[in-house]
């Protein structure tokens, strides 16, 4: 069953014309991606089933195989929502040259948009120059979900390439939990005094969720007060 079959007041996108976008609900977007139903449910039942079963943020973490294995999901309508959720990704994007990293909150803002999404932990590295402008931004994917290794060895080595004045890391939490773990504290203290022992300050380590963050320098845990020469065991 399509939406012109329903019922005026069940036809969500009449009522974003009556009423704007935001006052529908979560099964009501859902209905509007989707377009119909099947011979067996209408598109608001079938919305209905697939808000219950997984949410809208389970809806977008899931893969185009994992979505045609819902009842009433074929080819198009997966990737309706695939595709839906990725113009938001892309939305959220910001230019790098419009950006200034003045504060842990500006690089989340600039971030966040580059880990949305995502399933398994990623690790993002942001170059600056001495004006904390940005040089180059590399990304580093993981292929175990609940961990990503720093590759010091390379961080330098671009470091040192570009003629980086600092740098500033992020990863992601794929739990949505961004509290810093003993290994998350280790790194940083190891890279943030390799980087500092050839003349590059670590500016920031933040731990990304959905839409919140953990910042390594609101916390004061990037400056240490020891000092370690690990750049011989690295390099």
């Amino acid at each position: 069953m399509n939406m012109k079959m329903l019922s005026l007041k069940d036809r969500p996108r009449e009522r974003i014309k009556e009423l704007g976008v935001e006052a529908l609900s979560d099964v009501e977007l859902i209905a509007v991606i989707l377009g119909s139903g099947t011979k067996d449910m209408d598109v608001i039942t079938l919305a209905n089933y697939i808000c219950t079963k997984y949410s809208i943020q389970g809806l977008k973490d899931l893969s185009y195989y994992e979505l045609i294995k819902i009842p009433g999901i074929k080819a198009a309508k997966a990737c309706n929502i695939i595709a839906t959720f990725e113009m938001v990704k892309r939305s959220l994007k910001n230019n790098s040259l419009k950006i200034s990293f003045n504060n842990s909150k500006d690089v989340f803002e600039y971030l966040k948009a580059d880990f949305y999404n995502e399933r398994k932990e990623k690790l993002v590295i942001l170059y600056l120059d001495s004006k904390l402008r940005l040089i180059r931004k590399n990304n580093y994917n993981s292929y175990n979900p609940d961990s990503v290794n720093v590759p010091i060895r390379n961080i330098v080595e671009e470091a040192l390439k570009l003629n980086t004045s600092s740098i500033i890391i992020a990863h992601n939490h794929p739990s949505d939990d961004v509290t810093a773990s003993n290994a998350d504290k280790e790194v940083t203290r190891v890279l943030s005094t390799t980087l500092k022992s050839i003349g590059i300050s670590l500016e920031e380590h933040l731990i990304i969720g959905n839409d919140k963050y953990f910042s390594f320098a609101e916390n004061g845990l990037l400056f240490l007060e020891e000092e370690y020469d690990y750049l011989g065991d690295i390099l």
